[in-house]
């Protein structure tokens, strides 16, 4: 979302107007939180959104007279308005839409999803914090989430994959961002937990999730080199390719490793815990810290600490690789060296294990730095399958290195038929579940949206 400079646009009577805080158009309290009641007369034919929920709105000849009231404690008041036509669906969440031209097949589109993801992510997360979620199309093309609205442009609310990609980034914006604020000093983590529980869940839901993760990956190896690289708590806001893949992209994988480390029932809990103390307050990635280790019922300060504090990623080499033959089978060693610059980070490293003359693989994790583990089997080592991996070096350039796809293996029998993790593409299934009910005219879409939606812009 735009610094509020950016989203002053001079009033129109045919266009519209948008009033944020740098304007200046209410009182102004040092920063503080604030709650509200703004009352606004408007030309015929005009209609005028804020936060909150809309306690009366009157029309007549002469113009219309709206009054909204905001008791959740808000940062910042905005008022939007323009010659707009208003749908409605009743609800537990008032769900609005205000077009510029009348359109209700459009209409009804965003307001039937509009309840379907706000059930979703109350189920997931807590109660939705406000009384409504409104759609307003925008007189220019934007992208922009304020507490209980999205103010999006016309050609952008008009591409069908939409609906089940930015369009629902918008709505979690209300939890996240909206919901619980940012604490900016120490670093921005709304944009990348979104963007895990929208757009990454989303595709997980459509069996894309590796394929996500691994564009996210893609990213900051194209785009992140020495000099744009930064630690996520310096991350404020996207203005490049380079903080895009490190404040939404880095941010979202490290979500995706607390997941995988704690659980889905874990994962979730934390959240919940997070959202519950912290609604309508400031908070950090200290604060997401401390309810992750309540959760996970241990201190994990030092995983955060290497992935929050620390710049750069990890650089992974296969190092020296024996098998030696001994009486009962094989040993067999491997070193994975980590060779960026800096002390050594943390890993969990899944390998996956072959048999000469067994078809499949077995999986073990393992925790490695610069040491080798060692492993046997009964039957000879199959061949070492390579694929490239593109990884920073500590100079800002990059490197390609082979690394096994296949490596070691165990003893047989021991982790075959269910190994502890199941490699990087096996996300647990619960979290993906939650969405599962919203239906073809939901998260599934149909398959031309999908196509589509790999060839839209990204908000």
């Amino acid at each position: 979302m735009p610094g509020a400079s950016e989203r002053r646009r001079e009033p129109s009577p045919r266009r519209g107007s948008i009033w944020p805080e740098s304007t200046f158009w209410y009182p102004w309290f040092d920063g503080g939180r604030i709650t509200f009641t703004v009352e606004v007369q408007s030309p015929k034919g005009w209609e005028v959104i804020s936060q909150g929920e809309r306690k009366s709105h009157q029309r007549d000849e002469s113009g219309s007279a709206v009054r909204w009231e905001s008791p959740e404690p808000q940062e910042e008041i905005f008022l939007v308005g323009g010659p707009l036509t208003e749908y409605r669906k009743a609800g537990p969440v008032e769900a609005m839409a205000f077009l510029r031209k009348p359109d209700p097949e459009l209409a009804e589109k965003y307001l039937g999803v509009t309840g379907q993801y706000i059930e979703m992510y109350q189920k997931l997360i807590g109660p939705y914090p406000y009384k409504k979620f409104a759609l307003v199309e925008n007189y220019w093309e934007t992208g922009y989430g304020m507490p209980s609205f999205t103010l999006l442009g016309a050609q952008v609310i008009r591409l069908p994959f939409i609906l089940h990609s930015s369009y629902p980034h918008e709505i979690l914006h209300n939890w996240w961002g909206n919901g619980v604020y940012v604490d900016f000093q120490s670093g921005n983590w709304s944009e990348g937990l979104t963007a895990y529980l929208a757009d990454h869940l989303i595709s997980e839901q459509r069996g894309k999730g590796a394929e996500a993760r691994r564009a996210s990956l893609q990213k900051y190896a194209d785009y992140v080199a020495e000099g744009k690289d930064f630690p996520l708590t310096a991350f404020r806001g996207r203005h490049s390719a380079a903080s895009e893949a490190v404040g939404y992209g880095k941010t979202l994988m490290l979500f995706h490793m607390l997941r995988r480390q704690l659980g889905d029932d874990l994962f979730v809990r934390a959240l919940q815990k997070f959202y519950r103390d912290h609604r309508f307050k400031r908070a950090g990635f200290a604060d997401l810290q401390r309810a992750f280790s309540a959760a996970a019922g241990k201190d994990l300060q030092s995983e955060f600490d290497q992935w929050v504090t620390r710049a750069g990623a990890p650089a992974l080499r296969v190092g020296e690789t024996t098998a030696k033959e001994e009486e009962n089978g094989f040993l067999l060693t491997v070193t994975l060296e980590q060779i960026q610059a800096g002390p050594p980070y943390r890993l969990s490293v899944p390998i996956a294990v072959t048999l000469e003359g067994q078809e499949g693989s077995i999986r073990s994790p393992s925790t490695w730095t610069r040491s080798g583990r060692p492993f046997r089997s009964l039957s000879r080592p199959g061949r070492f399958d390579s694929t490239s991996i593109r990884s920073s070096t500590s100079s800002g350039g990059s490197i390609e290195t082979k690394f096994p796809r296949s490596l070691i293996c165990l003893r047989r029998g021991e982790g075959v038929d269910d190994p502890p993790i199941v490699g990087v593409e096996g996300a647990a299934r619960g979290l993906s579940s939650i969405g599962r009910g919203l239906g073809k005219n939901a998260v599934d879409g149909d398959r031309n949206q999908t196509r589509q939606r790999a060839r839209g812009p990204s908000l």
